[in-house]
């Protein structure tokens, strides 16, 4: 290559690097970039925003609300396998409240030692307020969480033995992770019970042991996975929290049809 061929070469390849460098100083370069820019920072901001309400309490409760199967389009099924299937949901003698005809029965599977459940009775004392007189709570046992999860299940049964299940299920929430087992006749005592031996020598027997570890069964049965567990009529409705809010809007929508 000569010397004037080489300098031509050296001017178009300046020229070349000129365009390719400058490119977006140009009006439409600088308007690409500009646009790409705003939809970099649409994109984040989106899917920022998707993320925010997919992960959202509120918004898996209305997914949920919102999909309950209504009467109309349930399958017909045999009477005997939906009584079978509620009772292995209510199971027998269980604990309950509010009204014991009521067309809409709510059970929950519960751990004393578990703290979702500790929130938990906060609702079924709210709904026990609003609507005990149109629906009835059960409370079964799913005493898994923790070793001392089927003695504090045991302590609010023998308390049943003296009518007092939900004041020692409210108290024993109410004081959860503040007491030893070996407290128990205190939390019975606040709880407003008076007979405390009956209650001391109910627990130290193997009396409601088998209720329990049955009440167990029936959960693993039903695949409850995690604590509390809720159902509507025999129906799963959800594991975890559920808000107040949630059966607020299920129970009004339900008891105004």
């Amino acid at each position: 290559m000569n010397l004037d061929e080489r300098i031509e070469y050296l001017r178009e390849k300046g020229q070349t690097r000129k365009r390719e460098s400058h490119w977006y100083k140009k009006w439409w370069g600088m308007l690409l970039v500009a646009v790409l820019y705003f939809l970099a920072i649409f994109s984040v901001a989106f899917v920022f925003f998707i993320f925010q309400i997919i992960f959202s309490p509120t918004f898996r409760e209305q997914y949920l609300f919102l999909n309950q199967p209504s009467s109309t389009n349930k399958q017909i099924e045999d009477p005997e396998i939906v009584a079978m299937k509620l009772k292995i949901v209510e199971g027998e003698n269980s604990p309950q409240i509010g009204n014991p005809d009521a067309e809409i029965t709510i059970v929950i599977f519960s751990d004393f030692a578990c703290r979702y459940c500790k929130q938990a009775s906060d609702v079924i004392a709210s709904l026990s307020v609003k609507y005990g007189k149109d629906i009835r709570i059960v409370s079964r046992e799913f005493a898994v969480v923790s070793d001392e999860s089927v003695t504090l299940a045991t302590a609010a049964l023998c308390a049943n033995d003296q009518n007092k299940y939900w004041p020692m299920y409210y108290k024993l929430f109410e004081l959860q992770g503040q007491f030893t087992l070996d407290d128990l006749a205190s939390v019975a005592r606040l709880a407003g019970i008076s007979d405390l031996k009956s209650f001391s020598d109910c627990l130290n027997s193997d009396k409601y042991y088998n209720y329990v570890i049955q009440s167990i069964a029936d959960g693993q049965f039903l695949e409850i996975k995690g604590t509390p567990a809720w159902f509507i009529n025999g129906e799963k409705v959800q594991e975890g929290f559920v808000s107040f809010e949630f059966f607020s809007k299920f129970l009004d929508k339900f008891l105004v049809e």
